[in-house]
């Protein structure tokens, strides 16, 4: 099935992609893409409810997924670099 996912984001992940500006065009971009589907870089790291995280463009971006409904909840997303 090639259908797109449905996303959905938590609000504190909003607010961290709001602020990161024009820095943040990489990463936005990475978390869009789950759109397509859960990417083969990325690791369960948890059963139930179905839990991955991804290093991506940085950060590390956690979401959870629902395959029945082919929704995608970003729930998490943080510097993967030190600051």
């Amino acid at each position: 099935m090639n259908a797109n996912w449905t996303l959905e984001y938590d609000s504190e992940v909003i607010a961290h992609l709001y602020l990161l500006r024009e820095d943040g065009v990489a990463i936005r971009q990475a978390v869009r893409s789950l759109a397509k589907g859960i990417p083969a870089e990325a690791r369960k790291i948890q059963d139930d409810p179905e839990t991955w995280e991804w290093l991506e463009a940085r950060h590390w971006i956690t979401f959870v997924i629902d395959r029945g409904k082919q929704w995608i909840y970003v729930s998490g997303v943080e510097s993967a670099t030190i600051e």
